[in-house]
């Protein structure tokens, strides 16, 4: 398992970054509209440990099957996560539920990647909750990249999209519902 550490910022708007990283020379990845699938048990035995079994599909067939385990302390959002492509997502998600793991909870994004200072630096566009940046490296050259970007470290968010979701949708006195654009 890699060890994963990230910060991630809520911004008013990407096109200002969009723009800094253009001036930057960042190496612009693309953008993709992403759908994920978040399993666990039916009683939740996963997330009551902090673990996350995640499914992702990024247009085409295949995708990635990330595991990642409970967050670490440190300065920044860091666990360790292990992650492999498969080339079904729709086969996967029925072997899943096969041995037992049922899909709680379905989010998409629109995620625009960057490299820039040894970190990927992700733009995500999120159905309702907004816009939001990610910077995953190492401490130094995530401050690096944020100071870059005009942007305060002490800003950043420990809370994943589902717990943004559900503070989201808690606020408008809503149920839970998965996190998707309109048109699906």
């Amino acid at each position: 398992m890699a060890l994963e550490m990230e910060a991630k910022l809520k911004v008013d708007s990407l096109e200002p970054l969009q723009a800094r990283l253009a001036n930057l020379g960042a190496v612009d990845e693309g953008r993709v509209r992403e759908r994920n699938w978040v399993l666990d048990t039916p009683d939740g035995s996963l997330r009551s440990a902090g673990k996350l079994l995640r499914v992702r599909n990024t247009g085409g067939d295949g995708g990635v099957l990330t595991v990642k385990t409970p967050l670490e302390g440190g300065a920044f959002k860091s666990r360790e996560e292990v992650e492999v492509t498969v080339d079904s997502t729709d086969r996967l998600l029925v072997q899943l539920a096969a041995i037992g793991y049922e899909v709680r909870w379905i989010y998409e994004k629109y995620r625009t990647t960057y490299h820039w200072c040894d970190c990927n630096v992700v733009l995500d566009e999120c159905p309702e909750i907004g816009d939001f940046v990610e910077v995953e490296g190492d401490a130094d050259a995530i401050r690096t990249v944020l100071a870059d970007l005009g942007l305060d470290p002490a800003d950043h968010l420990d809370t994943n999209y589902l717990g943004l979701w559900q503070e989201y949708l808690a606020a408008r006195g809503e149920g839970h519902r998965d996190m998707v654009f309109p048109d699906r």
